[in-house]
């Protein structure tokens, strides 16, 4: 990315240009499999954060009979 847009208080501002990249291109092919790379991260992620929030929540309800009898007596 070359050129970004600055806003300041949701106006525009300039465009900052970074003459470094001005020059170059990127390809659609490039940016497709960016984007996948990204999601399948972001993804990686995801599951991994669920099974620990999973793991979490078996030992807490292992420990607190309190918090089955909720989990049961959801109306």
């Amino acid at each position: 990315m070359a050129e970004i847009r600055v806003f300041h208080h949701d106006r525009f501002l300039c465009r900052a240009i970074c003459p470094e990249l001005a020059n170059r291109t990127i390809s659609l092919k490039d940016i497709t499999a960016a984007r996948n790379a990204r999601r399948r991260e972001l993804q990686a992620q995801i599951r991994q954060r669920a099974s620990v929030v999973d793991r979490l929540i078996e030992v807490t309800d292992r420990r607190s009979p309190i918090s089955v009898a909720r989990r049961v007596d959801t109306r």
